[in-house]
């Protein structure tokens, strides 16, 4: 039997189309072991991390995958109210 894994973070917002643009991932550099999909869907961000098996490499590469785009969530936030843009 294969396992899977998949996450998907939700943002809620009301300026997708920054968030978006600012924290969209560079498919060609991800690893061929996982697939990103990055979206919006009415004023949510969504960001799905998948892979066909699951085993330890696999699971820490989308942590930190995840990890990473959490952190870019973040630091557009901030960089938006340093601007002065209610989120």
């Amino acid at each position: 039997m294969r396992s899977k894994i998949k996450v998907i973070v939700r943002i809620k917002t009301n300026y997708p189309k920054i968030f978006y643009r600012s924290t969209q991932p560079e498919n060609k550099f991800a690893p061929k072991i996982i697939r990103i999909e990055h979206e919006i869907v009415d004023r949510e961000l969504v960001f799905k991390v998948s892979s066909d098996s699951l085993n330890e490499k696999n699971i820490w590469t989308i942590r930190n995958t995840v990890d990473d785009y959490i952190f870019s969530i973040k630091l557009v936030d901030r960089v938006l109210r340093l601007w002065g843009i209610k989120i």
